[in-house]
């Protein structure tokens, strides 16, 4: 018997295990070793269902029959995401995501009109120039994390079936921003603190600056996180651009799990996951809109646009800060933020904004 990667069931102790992680070689009920993408070495044997993160699966030993009538929550596990499965929502079936649904008197461009920096904003349909795009921006270039991870993992971190709990998008619309003459699109994200690989501080994910002009754990709420992270970075953009603007899913126990925000058993790693554990794992609210575009590369190729990242403290006095934003828009320290977090002079050469549809 061939086995394929999502494997699950029962460990040599008789547990029953999970499906997440390094690849490790399990047993198939017909003993022969196989890579599984498991969190642990696990076999199952025949018709049964194996549970990760809260939801069922067929063994792959299953009859086909068996897993056809539905024993199980889902007929197979949903792994990570990757570029041979993904495409925008339209071309593929599973990521047919709604649009963006706010109080029934709030127009999304006029919601989106109101952030600092916003002169017009243009919802695009699926027909219009550069809507495609904005699934996959050329400035991104080759660069295998945005098209083999980043990207497929909009619609959640184990994808749409995965869901509720596993963050994500939960609806989308895209957008062509055009920024303010007085102001550019100010745009705004936490992560790990890398100065000596400041590369790796860039990312997709991004929200205005209301979401981040609050508290460590309100602002992890709002952004659907649970890490205690390190930095806060600002991206300033000039030139007009394409994103995708959604609103989160929330993010569960098990996406906590998944996330290494909490062991396997449910117990918070970081003070930042008990607090939101203690809470209940309150979801984002409606109105706190996420921004998906590599805004550091699209801060490369336009005239005046700049991106920054700061450190934010730790422990104690991280709690204690009421707007973690100020650590970026007036620094304590400003000797001690970085700039300049890409060099794509050698991939992109600068022709100006039209020729890059932003």
């Amino acid at each position: 018997l061939f086995c394929f990667l999502a494997l699950c069931c029962r460990t040599a102790s008789g547990e029953v295990g999970g499906l997440r992680g390094a690849l490790a070689a399990v047993e198939c009920s017909s003993g022969a070793a196989v890579p599984s993408g498991s969190r642990s070495d696990i076999t199952c044997s025949g018709n049964e269902c194996c549970p990760e993160y809260g939801r069922t699966f067929p063994c792959p030993a299953a009859d086909e029959a068996w897993v056809a009538d539905g024993h199980c929550d889902m007929a197979a596990l949903q792994l990570w995401p990757n570029s041979s499965t993904y495409a925008a929502p339209p071309l593929q079936p599973q990521a047919r995501i709604p649009p963006v649904s706010l109080s029934p008197d709030a127009a999304l461009s006029e919601v989106l009109e109101t952030q600092s920096g916003v002169a017009n904003v243009q919802v695009l349909s699926s027909q219009d120039e550069g809507f495609e795009e904005a699934f996959r921006p050329p400035v991104v270039g080759s660069e295998t994390w945005y098209t083999d991870d980043a990207y497929p993992g909009l619609w959640g971190d184990l994808g749409p079936a995965m869901q509720p709990g596993f963050g994500g998008l939960r609806t989308y619309n895209v957008v062509k921003f055009a920024p303010s003459p007085e102001k550019p699109l100010q745009l705004f994200r936490v992560m790990h603190w890398a100065p000596g690989d400041k590369s790796s501080m860039c990312s997709i994910w991004w929200g205005f600056e209301s979401a981040f002009a609050t508290n460590f754990v309100q602002a992890s709420i709002n952004a659907a996180l649970c890490n205690e992270y390190s930095a806060i970075m600002q991206c300033n953009l000039t030139w007009e651009v394409t994103a995708i603007v959604g609103q989160g899913w929330d993010l569960s126990s098990e996406g906590f799990m998944e996330r290494g925000c909490s062991s396997t058993a449910g117990v918070p790693q970081t003070w930042v996951a008990r607090n939101l554990t203690n809470q209940g794992f309150p979801p984002p609210g409606a109105d706190k809109l996420q921004v998906v575009l590599p805004a550091c590369q699209l801060s490369e190729i336009m005239d005046f646009a700049s991106c920054k990242a700061c450190p934010l403290p730790s422990g104690a006095a991280l709690q204690n800060v009421s707007n973690i934003a100020s650590y970026v828009t007036n620094p304590p320290d400003p000797d001690a933020c970085v700039t300049d977090l890409l060099d794509l002079e050698a991939k992109f050469t600068h022709h100006g904004p039209a020729d890059h549809h932003r």
